[in-house]
């Protein structure tokens, strides 16, 4: 993953990247070493790739690495398919560890 990150500072060029796991280490690497446009860049690709097995592991690091946007579109898609994501035993586990996202996150009518 850093040679994708020296490859996009340096020559500007996004990086080719294979699967949602190659793009969420991307993602944390470039808000590690506080490239910015990349790590939104990152956002995005993931944004377009949500569903309801990922968006709750994505809204965690759109959250740990201030991803607003992603975290955003995390939130809608939730919110979206809200009767889903109740019953999901990760949306449990992020009420455990991330109390604050979970107020965030849909509620049930």
């Amino acid at each position: 993953m850093f040679r994708q990150l020296l490859r996009y500072l340096y020559i500007g060029e996004v990086p080719e990247v294979g699967g949602d796991d190659k793009t969420e280490a991307l993602f944390i690497v470039a808000d590690k070493y506080g490239v910015n446009s990349l790590r939104d860049w990152c956002g995005a690709a993931m944004s377009k790739k949500l569903n309801v097995e990922k968006a709750v592991r994505f809204l965690v690091l759109a959250h740990l690495h201030s991803a607003k946007q992603l975290e955003e579109d995390c939130i809608c898609f939730m919110v979206q398919k809200k009767a889903v994501f109740w019953k999901l035993p990760e949306f449990e586990k992020l009420g455990e560890k991330y109390f604050k996202l979970f107020f965030l996150a849909p509620p049930v009518e």
